[in-house]
């Protein structure tokens, strides 16, 4: 994997404003970090268009799940951890650490979803 180095320090400035943005509770700025994040990621690996099938393909319900989850503060310590190691990974060209992180993350909103259903049951049918 091959980053350009405005790509890492892109990421890099991303992950400090998303611990600023959870520290004053502006979840709205930090969902749109993420968004941002995972957009350079593709980026810096020169796949744009498949992030763009992607968004194209994720349903309301998911985009919901991630808003709820954020609104109700579920994760976003470990988002900000999950980052930096995928940024640590991808600065040390740690590709199978790389993967595997990104693999938890991914399941965080599967996660969350559960918990969610719990606490607003009338959100999910």
């Amino acid at each position: 994997m091959t980053f350009f180095r405005k790509n890492i320090a892109q990421l890099q400035d991303i992950v400090e404003q998303q611990k600023n943005s959870a520290k004053k509770k502006d979840l709205r700025h930090f969902y749109t970090l993420d968004d941002r994040f995972h957009a350079i990621i593709f980026e810096g690996c020169n796949k744009q268009r498949i992030l763009t099938v992607l968004q194209d393909m994720m349903s309301k319900n998911f985009n919901r799940v991630r808003l709820l989850s954020l609104s109700e503060n579920l994760n976003t310590d470990t988002i900000i951890s999950q980052h930096e190691q995928i940024l640590e990974a991808i600065q040390n060209n740690d590709k199978e650490t790389a993967e595997n992180v990104v693999r938890k993350h991914l399941q965080l909103v599967t996660v969350d979803r559960e918990e969610l259903k719990e606490r607003f049951p009338g959100y999910f049918k």
